[in-house]
């Protein structure tokens, strides 16, 4: 026993932990560069690559958690577990914030709009809508924030500056009882709203209403407005054949600033800029032609505010 002995020892690496989660829609691949992956995990130094993959229509925007990184892929030397995030957006960058807007580049992303309301959005190209002609055979194009009644709606109560570009030729074909009773690109906007320096040119708009439709609140660009519009120009609108329907808002209590439109409506009871106005309208602009009441707005209400106003107007 008390000879000499030979010790042994044995070393073993030890065994580490990838965890993924995602945000938004994608897929998140692994693939072991050198060392050793086990059922479980990775063994000590061994050199991992990881590549994050956007579903169609969304985008990749970063790596959070352990690792932080933009790039889509990267290499990660494994000596401890590790926890990392794939964020996925529907738009072309930002994270909604008031400081980093979700950037809209696409239809898709305009329609996307919808499902985030409360975020705030810039425009970061002009978009081309035509293919909403047929994109729906019921509602070509949904309007962001919904408005059914007093009690249920959902509205857009985020900011959308449109940074001068355009959106043209979108075509919006709504059934009241399908999406509610607020028309237009936006359908409701609360007190909390703001969109800005955006041009909608060539819209096309076509309502069908399942009972009274003096109670819809559409217009070409927002249904039903309790927030600001600020800077927006509406232009080449023409070809509607309803009733009681603005050239900008369809009813109006909250404040429009610096807007224009030029519109040639079909029906009766039209607005050159709201149908209803309950809320004050500042140097802004109409000219078009127009059938039935007319004029800057086509039901004038006592409330009302106009300052610095110019219609040129053909009844």
């Amino acid at each position: 026993m008390n000879g000499i002995k030979n010790l042994v020892a044995n070393f073993e690496r030890s065994e580490y932990t990838i965890t993924i989660e995602k945000v938004g829609e994608g897929s998140v691949t692994k693939e072991l560069i050198s060392g050793t992956q086990t059922d479980n995990g990775y063994l000590f130094e061994s050199s991992v690559k990881l590549t994050a993959t956007p579903k169609k229509n969304w985008n990749f925007l970063r790596w959070e958690g352990d690792v932080e990184s933009d790039s889509q892929s990267f290499g990660k030397v494994i000596n401890d577990h590790i926890t990392i995030r794939a964020v996925f957006i529907e738009f072309e960058d930002g994270d909604g914030s008031e400081d980093n807007p979700y950037q809209v580049a696409n239809l898709h992303q305009l329609q996307r709009v919808g499902s985030y309301l409360d975020r705030h959005f810039i425009q970061v190209s002009d978009i081309d809508a035509s293919k909403t002609q047929g994109w729906n055979p019921e509602v070509e194009f949904t309007p962001i924030g919904i408005w059914i009644d007093e009690h249920v709606n959902d509205a857009f109560s985020g900011t959308y500056n449109g940074q001068g570009f355009e959106i043209k030729d979108l075509s919006i074909r709504n059934r009241d009882d399908i999406i509610g009773r607020a028309s237009g690109l936006f359908g409701y906007v609360n007190e909390s709203g703001l969109i800005k320096n955006l041009t909608i040119q060539n819209l096309s708009l076509d309502i069908y209403y399942s009972d009274d439709f003096s109670s819809m609140h559409v217009g070409t660009f927002i249904g039903l407005n309790h927030g600001k519009i600020s800077s927006v120009l509406i232009k080449g609108i023409r070809g509607f054949n309803f009733n009681f329907l603005g050239g900008v808002v369809g009813t109006n209590y909250g404040e429009i600033v610096k807007v224009h439109s030029e519109v040639i409506f079909g029906g009766e009871d039209m607005g050159g800029i709201p149908d209803l106005n309950y809320g004050n309208i500042y140097n802004s602009s109409f000219i078009g032609n127009i059938r039935g009441f007319g004029g800057m707005e086509s039901r004038f209400w006592t409330k009302t505010k106009f300052i610095c106003c110019l219609c040129g107007v053909k009844l």
